[in-house]
């Protein structure tokens, strides 16, 4: 079993009292640290009025480097992320996440979880025939690779601790 601690991408309100390093258990209780965050895109259903059209590297980049500020020995795996369609283009918006992220300039990231469900926006990459295609491309480039019996090794590279975070 692996622990993850989890924050999302933005804090409301952006105060510093609610500065997500605040809720931090320390290095003994996480094993993986996390990020959820989404390209909202044109008209929310939180705010029908606004453009939050943001590029992966403006949706996580600050949230990255927050974690590594928290918790720079353990890794980082974005637990839910996703773009939707309005007010831009998916499939160039995932062409541009891949650019960023074989870039190398999200090193300690391991682990990436694509939020596939038609849910406030329509968030599947099956949105659209154009983000399906580049969404398949992505996911076989050779960054993206390993599976489940993989992730249980790298949260070892990070030192995490030999003795049991939990005990039932």
């Amino acid at each position: 079993m692996q622990w993850v601690w989890a924050f999302n991408n933005g804090s409301s309100p952006d105060a510093p009292y609610n500065d997500p390093a605040h809720a931090y258990p320390g290095d003994r209780y996480v094993d993986w640290v996390g990020i959820d965050g989404y390209n909202w895109g044109f008209g929310p259903s939180w705010d029908p009025t606004g453009d939050h059209w943001t590029s992966f590297d403006a949706t996580f980049a600050a949230a990255y480097a927050k974690a590594r500020d928290v918790a720079p020995n353990r890794p980082v795996m974005i637990g839910e992320f996703a773009s939707t369609e309005d007010g831009g283009d998916k499939a160039r918006w995932i062409e541009d996440m891949d650019a960023k992220l074989s870039s190398g300039a999200y090193p300690d990231l391991k682990l990436l979880t694509y939020f596939d469900v038609t849910k406030e926006e329509p968030w599947s990459p099956t949105s659209s025939p154009a983000a399906l295609a580049t969404f398949t491309s992505w996911t076989r480039q050779r960054y993206m690779k390993g599976r489940g019996h993989d992730l249980a090794r790298v949260a070892g590279d990070y030192a995490c601790s030999r003795v049991p975070t939990a005990s039932f």
